[in-house]
Order: C-alpha cells, then structure tokens, then sequence
C-alpha cells in the first residue's frame, strides 16, 4: 500500500511482515537517523536483491 505524506511531499511503501513473510521474503530492519522506521526487504540472508518474480 502506497501513502502520500502531505508534510513532506513523499510517498511511503507500506508492507507488512506477514505479507512479507508470506512471498517470501525477508524484511530487514535498518533504522537511520533521520528515519527510526526504515526497513529493506531482501530476497533472503543470502541474496539482498529482491528476484522480480517476488516483487508483484
């Protein structure tokens, strides 16, 4: 699910671990400074990149 954050003009993916973990794939989660929120969904532990075929 795509949100519109009106404040600072971005849009922001939403994605569930469920439904992460459902695909599946690997959510990481990857704080930044400026972002406590931050997270990556990997492939798996191995493979950072999600493969195309997942990303439907």
């Amino acid at each position: 699910m795509l949100k519109y954050e009106e404040q600072t003009g971005k849009i922001i993916n939403v994605v569930s671990v469920k439904k992460c973990r459902e695909i599946p794939a690997l959510p990481v989660y990857m704080p930044l400074e400026e972002n406590i929120f931050y997270s990556e969904i990997h492939d798996s532990e191995e493979k950072i990149g999600l493969s195309g075929s997942k990303c439907n």
